[in-house]
């Protein structure tokens, strides 16, 4: 079925409409009832901004959104700080947002849009260009200054349809996702996959490992949308009598210990997701599968020129540099491997020069990881004051006495790739969405 018939089928109403989206109660005919109520608030608005965590309402806004057209922000952060932020650049007026979320103080100019079920379920139409921006995602926290990657019906639909027949999700499927919606990874997999497959959600974030590791075992989870610092945090809980059909990782590396911990304590190995914003999803692997190589998604177009992933597909961001033949450069260092697929080697924005030498960021975070007593780290480099030099900095999180960890990593690395600057920490910041605070970490790197 082509692209646009299966978005009229999704707009035309719910296929089951007594059929919970969330576990909570959310029905089918609910999103649509607040869907119907939103676009009238809606249609005369070029942004607004989704200021919630709920699934439904969440779910509800974009189907208003693909009727009216109008943009829908997701701020990488629930404070009036980033809101006020945002609104520097995108000058929205109104927010969506759940009615026990009236709480939450907004900047001035600002009103709350609260969807009601009093319009009736009537059918939605696709009134926007499928390939025009609709949601704006905010890559926020992880490197500092926020970026900004928009994504268009066909860069989000034609993604989760895929995922959707890749798979084989059911309308009995039930979903847990300890990833919040405003990430491109929570986003497909927890709001709109479960909904274009007309199957449950839990409606909430679960963050907590006994949270997760109860809800897996007595909510009848079947497929778990998770980050791999709740896979760690999952170690050693044994999930007896869980039902769980596919657990997926992505935002992040997920170690391979922490997936066969998951696998042993539940019989289902973490497929790894490899993507980003920008790009969309590219490829995958499980390793309890034997897969050791990353598989590009057979719906994906790439290639490798220079050690360099390029990579063209419907789920490339309208921003993105692509060349004459509509290819994208991720960033990612890459080798071919086994059964057509690749293996990452590390960023490219990873190399740095110190002392005139080249030094790969990510080599030397693995080599710290491997001395004892270290749990994780977070290598990176900052510029010197005269600015003609970097300088190697490292956060680890764990334990080992500072000139005995140096004696370690001498023996494992290049005198000048040992980091000049170390500091410890029982656990590194991070962002909701799993991924490393940089700006948080640099203000521990800099405090002397």
């Amino acid at each position: 079925m082509m692209f646009l018939e299966k978005m009229k089928n999704v707009l035309a109403g719910p296929a089951f409409p007594e059929r919970d989206y969330t576990l909570s109660g959310q029905k089918y005919a609910h999103i649509y009832a607040m869907a119907a109520d939103l676009r009238h608030h809606m249609k005369n608005e070029k942004i607004c901004c989704l200021f919630t965590e709920d699934r439904g309402i969440s779910m509800a806004a974009v189907l208003a959104a693909l009727e009216t057209g109008t943009q829908i922000l997701l701020p990488y952060s629930f404070s009036q700080r980033v809101l006020e932020e945002i609104r520097e650049k995108y000058a929205f007026h109104t927010i969506i947002s759940h009615s026990s979320e009236k709480k939450r103080e907004l900047p001035k100019g600002v009103q709350r849009l609260i969807p009601h079920l009093s319009a009736a379920p009537s059918p939605l139409h696709m009134n926007t260009d499928p390939d025009a921006p609709l949601i704006i995602f905010f890559t926020g926290g992880s490197t500092g200054k926020p970026k900004i990657w928009s994504k268009t019906p066909r860069n989000l639909f034609a993604e989760t349809f895929y995922h959707a027949g890749k798979l084989e999700i059911s309308p009995e499927d039930r979903f847990l996702s300890t990833v919040p919606p405003c990430h491109i990874y929570g986003f497909l997999f927890s709001l709109l996959l479960p909904f274009v497959s007309s199957a449950s959600v839990h409606r909430e974030n679960c963050t907590f490992p006994e949270e997760i590791r109860a809800l897996l075992q007595k909510a009848s989870i079947s497929i778990l949308v998770s980050l791999p610092i709740h896979y760690r945090a999952l170690k050693d809980s044994r999930i007896p009598e869980n039902r769980l059909r596919i657990a997926l990782s992505s935002a992040g590396k997920l170690e391979e210990e922490d997936g066969d911990c998951f696998y042993q304590n539940t019989g289902t190995g973490p497929t790894e997701i490899y993507g980003s914003t920008e790009t969309g999803g590219i490829a995958y692997r499980c390793r309890a599968k034997g897969e050791n190589a990353l598989q590009p998604f057979d719906i994906i177009d790439w290639k490798i020129k220079d050690e360099m992933l390029y990579v063209r597909s419907d789920f490339l961001s309208p921003g993105t540099a692509r060349d004459a033949a509509g290819y994208f450069r991720t960033g990612d260092r890459v080798c071919a491997a086994e059964q057509d697929g690749f293996q990452l080697l590390g960023r490219a924005d990873g190399i740095v020069k110190v002392g005139g030498k080249r030094v790969d960021t990510d080599e030397v975070r693995e080599t710290l990881k491997q001395i004892p007593g270290i749990a994780d780290a977070v290598v990176i480099s900052l510029a010197e004051a005269s600015g003609r030099e970097n300088i190697l900095c490292a956060l680890l999180e764990g334990k080992c006495e500072g000139e005995i960890l140096r004696q370690k990593a001498s023996g494992r690395l290049p005198a000048y790739a040992v980091p000049r600057i170390i500091r410890f920490t029982d656990e590194i910041p991070r962002t909701s969405a799993g991924k490393y605070d940089r700006q948080a970490i640099l203000e521990i790197l800099q405090h002397k």
